[in-house]
């Protein structure tokens, strides 16, 4: 059970959703090449939400399904 409250969680869900656009965004226009300025930006806004080690840890895994379900999907389309 998450010990995090509402405010918390909900910044939680706006940085990944922020990293998901970002990496889609990448992975669009840039040959899915993220560049590490980018990687530390993420870090960075983790920090300013106050984000644990373990918490920044979690939203990284939490990207990698969602890419990983995204990329399933994409292959389950039709031509």
């Amino acid at each position: 059970m998450s010990t995090l409250t509402f405010e918390q969680q909900a910044e939680r869900d706006r940085l990944t959703f922020g990293i998901l656009n970002d990496v889609a965004y990448y992975i669009k226009y840039s040959d899915s090449e993220i560049p590490n300025a980018e990687i530390y930006s993420w870090k960075t806004r983790a920090a300013a939400y106050g984000m644990s080690e373990a918490a920044v840890s979690q939203t990284v895994e939490e990207v990698r399904q969602v890419l990983n379900l995204m990329s399933k999907l994409n292959k389950k389309r039709v031509a």
